[in-house]
């Protein structure tokens, strides 16, 4: 069943009047800042790391 407040189409006179309404309401608006995502959590290193452990195992062996 139509809504008669919404007829399927409006005179060239009303879709003018509403076009002119969203410009006018967009141009007032400020943008609106894009929420930032958020990023996986980084595992944290432990003191020192791995890396420093192989290499002094790698100089004391040659």
């Amino acid at each position: 069943m139509p809504n008669k407040s919404h007829p399927e189409e409006y005179s060239s006179e009303e879709v003018a009047k509403r076009r002119n309404e969203v410009v006018r309401r967009m141009a007032s608006t400020p943008p609106q800042h894009k929420a930032k995502t958020q990023d996986r959590p980084k595992k944290k290193r432990k003191a020192g790391g791995d890396r420093a452990v192989r290499k002094s195992r790698a100089g004391r062996e040659a």
